[in-house]
């Protein structure tokens, strides 16, 4: 248990991972990072700055996403053969529309039928309304990548002294804020396995998108085991992967 306690931190490729990173500095709390395209992108584009500096008009698509659905069985028809829903193997998909909707609820309390996320509301009188909701509103992931590029933490990967590995996707983000994000495209910095205090091992998956974890999770798995193998090999035995 004591070994397999420092063991490899497996970061989604979202922007809220910057914080995780960072603990990724005290080695008590993991013994290795694995970033899957990781959204810590070329200096160049952070400002210091208190204000959001992701025009709103960029993220427009985002802000009009349709937010309330029949059941998870409405929202999976829906993503289903769009980009870049229709990469992502079946089950992922399917995961994502079951946990990614939670119950909509009713106030009785304000007489006026205003939805909310279930919980959101801590009114005793708030109501199942029969119908789903994103559980990470349009509103919300607005206001996540507008402040993408607030707080760059790209100086401070220097305190992060174990094994790191990147993998990013085969095409590179524009990172033109005048025109519409192309979300298939890696948003990580070439440089990034640069700026660690041990320098990182930089994967380049060339034909994969920025989706790769949910179209070919395989590859995954397999960075994964070999990973682990390398922090605990008395305790892992080596599957034949797709490396």
């Amino acid at each position: 248990e004591s070994t397999l306690h420092q063991t490899t931190g497996y970061i989604a490729n979202q922007l809220p991972l910057c914080p995780m990173v960072l603990q990724a500095a005290n080695k008590d709390i993991f013994g290795a990072l694995l970033l899957l395209d990781p959204v810590i992108s070329p200096a160049r584009l952070y400002i210091q700055s208190e204000q959001p500096t992701v025009p709103l008009k960029q993220l427009a698509g985002i802000a009009g996403r349709r937010n309330e659905f029949g059941n998870p069985e409405d929202f999976l028809n829906r993503l289903r053969g769009k980009v870049p829903y229709k990469l992502w193997r079946d089950d992922i998909l399917m995961d994502f529309c079951m946990h990614g909707l939670i119950p909509a609820t009713v106030s009785s309390a304000s007489g006026d039928g205003t939805r909310g996320p279930a919980g959101a509301n801590t009114s005793s009188s708030a109501q199942p309304h029969g119908k789903w909701v994103l559980a990470c509103p349009p509103h919300c992931e607005v206001a996540m990548y507008r402040g993408a590029y607030l707080d760059y933490i790209a100086p401070r990967l220097q305190q992060v002294r174990i094994p790191v590995r990147i993998i990013r996707a085969s095409g590179q983000f524009s990172f033109d804020v005048s025109k519409p994000p192309n979300f298939l495209d890696s948003p990580t910095d070439p440089e990034l396995w640069k700026r660690f205090g041990t320098p990182a091992e930089d994967v380049q998956l060339m034909g994969q998108t920025h989706f790769f974890p949910q179209s070919d999770p395989d590859i995954v798995s397999a960075h994964v085991t070999q990973m682990l193998h390398r922090l605990c090999p008395s305790q892992m035995t080596v599957v034949k992967s797709k490396l």
